[in-house]
Protein backbone atom coordinates (compact mmCIF):
# COMPACT_ATOMS: atom_id res chain seq x y z
CA UNK A 1 0.00 0.00 0.00
CA UNK A 2 1.52 3.58 -0.87
CA UNK A 3 2.55 5.85 1.92
CA UNK A 4 0.19 8.47 1.92
CA UNK A 5 -2.45 5.48 2.61
CA UNK A 6 -0.30 4.72 5.91
CA UNK A 7 -0.28 8.57 6.82
CA UNK A 8 -3.99 8.65 6.98
CA UNK A 9 -4.31 5.61 8.86
CA UNK A 10 -1.85 6.96 11.48
CA UNK A 11 -3.88 10.75 11.12
CA UNK A 12 -6.94 8.31 12.43
CA UNK A 13 -5.84 6.56 14.81
CA UNK A 14 -4.08 9.48 16.95
CA UNK A 15 -7.43 11.22 16.28
CA UNK A 16 -9.76 8.13 17.52
CA UNK A 17 -7.97 7.51 20.99
CA UNK A 18 -8.51 4.22 20.73
CA UNK A 19 -5.54 1.46 21.97
CA UNK A 20 -3.57 0.15 18.93
CA UNK A 21 -5.70 -3.12 18.97
CA UNK A 22 -8.86 -1.78 19.25
CA UNK A 23 -8.23 0.61 16.14
CA UNK A 24 -6.62 -2.54 13.91
CA UNK A 25 -9.93 -4.34 14.76
CA UNK A 26 -12.41 -1.72 14.34
CA UNK A 27 -10.50 -0.94 10.81
CA UNK A 28 -9.42 -4.28 9.70
CA UNK A 29 -6.14 -3.71 9.40
CA UNK A 30 -3.45 -6.22 10.43
CA UNK A 31 -2.03 -5.35 13.70
CA UNK A 32 1.71 -6.49 13.04
CA UNK A 33 1.34 -4.37 9.87
CA UNK A 34 -0.31 -1.37 11.43
CA UNK A 35 2.56 -1.79 14.21
CA UNK A 36 5.37 -1.90 11.47
CA UNK A 37 3.61 1.75 10.04
CA UNK A 38 3.63 3.04 13.48
CA UNK A 39 6.91 2.40 14.63
CA UNK A 40 7.89 4.22 10.76
CA UNK A 41 5.93 6.91 11.65
CA UNK A 42 7.43 7.60 15.28
CA UNK A 43 10.98 7.33 14.26
CA UNK A 44 10.45 10.03 11.32
CA UNK A 45 9.16 12.19 14.08
CA UNK A 46 11.74 11.37 16.49
CA UNK A 47 14.10 12.52 13.59
CA UNK A 48 12.33 15.29 12.49
CA UNK A 49 12.28 16.82 16.06
CA UNK A 50 16.09 15.82 16.62
CA UNK A 51 16.95 17.63 13.61
CA UNK A 52 14.62 21.10 14.13
CA UNK A 53 16.15 20.84 17.32
CA UNK A 54 19.70 20.82 16.27
CA UNK A 55 19.45 23.41 13.66
CA UNK A 56 17.84 26.00 15.56
CA UNK A 57 20.33 25.41 19.10
CA UNK A 58 23.60 26.52 17.94
CA UNK A 59 24.78 29.68 19.38
CA UNK A 60 28.16 31.88 18.51
CA UNK A 61 31.13 31.38 20.19
CA UNK A 62 33.88 33.01 21.61
CA UNK A 63 38.07 31.92 20.76
CA UNK A 64 40.28 32.07 23.03
CA UNK A 65 44.45 32.13 22.81
CA UNK A 66 45.63 29.45 25.06
CA UNK A 67 49.40 29.30 26.29
CA UNK A 68 51.39 26.19 25.21
CA UNK A 69 52.81 24.38 28.08
CA UNK A 70 55.11 21.89 26.18
CA UNK A 71 57.77 23.51 23.57
CA UNK A 72 57.59 20.89 20.34
CA UNK A 73 59.86 21.22 17.30
CA UNK A 74 60.39 24.96 15.64
CA UNK A 75 58.40 24.04 12.62
CA UNK A 76 55.32 22.92 13.77
CA UNK A 77 53.69 24.11 17.56
CA UNK A 78 51.05 22.32 19.67
CA UNK A 79 47.77 24.22 20.44
CA UNK A 80 44.52 24.07 22.46
CA UNK A 81 41.70 25.22 22.17
CA UNK A 82 38.51 24.85 24.77
CA UNK A 83 34.93 25.85 23.60
CA UNK A 84 32.89 26.08 27.04
CA UNK A 85 29.25 26.65 25.62
CA UNK A 86 26.22 27.28 27.78
CA UNK A 87 25.46 24.52 28.16
CA UNK A 88 28.47 24.06 30.54
CA UNK A 89 29.47 20.94 27.73
CA UNK A 90 33.14 21.72 27.75
CA UNK A 91 34.94 20.69 24.07
CA UNK A 92 38.79 20.50 23.70
CA UNK A 93 40.49 20.35 20.90
CA UNK A 94 44.60 19.83 20.49
CA UNK A 95 46.05 20.97 17.55
CA UNK A 96 50.04 20.57 16.39
CA UNK A 97 51.29 22.54 13.18
CA UNK A 98 51.81 25.86 12.18
CA UNK A 99 50.49 29.35 12.64
CA UNK A 100 49.05 29.36 8.97
CA UNK A 101 47.27 25.97 9.40
CA UNK A 102 45.68 27.20 12.50
CA UNK A 103 44.75 30.44 11.09
CA UNK A 104 42.83 28.46 8.54
CA UNK A 105 41.72 25.97 11.70
CA UNK A 106 40.33 28.59 13.58
CA UNK A 107 38.94 30.99 10.47
CA UNK A 108 36.85 27.64 9.15
CA UNK A 109 35.18 27.26 12.72
CA UNK A 110 34.22 30.65 13.17
CA UNK A 111 32.07 30.29 10.12
CA UNK A 112 29.84 27.56 11.89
Amino acid sequence: MKPRYWDQVIARYISSGLKQEEFCILESIPFNKFKYHWKQHRAEQTTNKLSKAISTSFEAIKLQDKEVISKPAPQSKAHSLSLKFSNDITCILDFEGNSIELAMFLKEISKL
